[in-house]
């Protein structure tokens, strides 16, 4: 009951009409977010590890819609992860300025495995920060973690 609750959830914000030009509020992709990664704890268990906090965040800050799920997404899609070895999905905010979603990587195991990768989420997220005159996203790719940073942005 809680798991299709929870799929209600995303789906009925996923499907909400847009009202501020491409933004949710910060609180409400952090609920949302929090909605979709619980689906994939169901699935998943103990191979996915997530840590979420984001504090200190006014009502009046907004990123673009879905930039977290397509951060969470990109981390799950692009990485092995088991029981075993575990993928760990952490997202903080630095201050009142960015979003951070960090993750520890883990390549797949076949050195034949090929897995698309267009990178046309990030490259959509980033024209859309573009569009709406702001700074830039931040990615470091080091070998150990991925991260991205999204900067919290207020409507005047």
């Amino acid at each position: 009951k809680n798991y299709v609750n929870k799929l209600t959830q995303v789906y009925r914000y996923s499907l909400q009409k847009d009202h501020n030009e491409g933004l949710s509020l910060v609180v409400e992709e952090i609920e949302f977010v929090k909605a979709y990664l619980s689906l994939f704890q169901e699935r998943f268990e103990d191979a996915l590890d997530v840590s979420i906090t984001v504090e200190g965040i006014g009502r009046d800050t907004y990123v673009p819609r879905l930039a977290l799920q397509l951060l969470v997404e990109n981390a799950l899609k692009h990485n092995q992860f088991t029981i075993q070895n575990p993928i760990l999905i952490e997202i903080f905010n630095e201050g009142s300025q960015l979003l951070v979603v960090k993750n520890n990587k883990k390549k797949h195991a076949h050195s034949n495995y090929k897995k698309e990768q267009s990178g046309i989420g990030l490259k959509n997220l980033m024209q859309r920060y573009r569009l709406l005159n702001q700074s830039q996203i931040e990615i470091i790719n080091d070998p150990i973690y991925y991260i991205v940073k999204i900067p919290i942005l207020k409507i005047r």
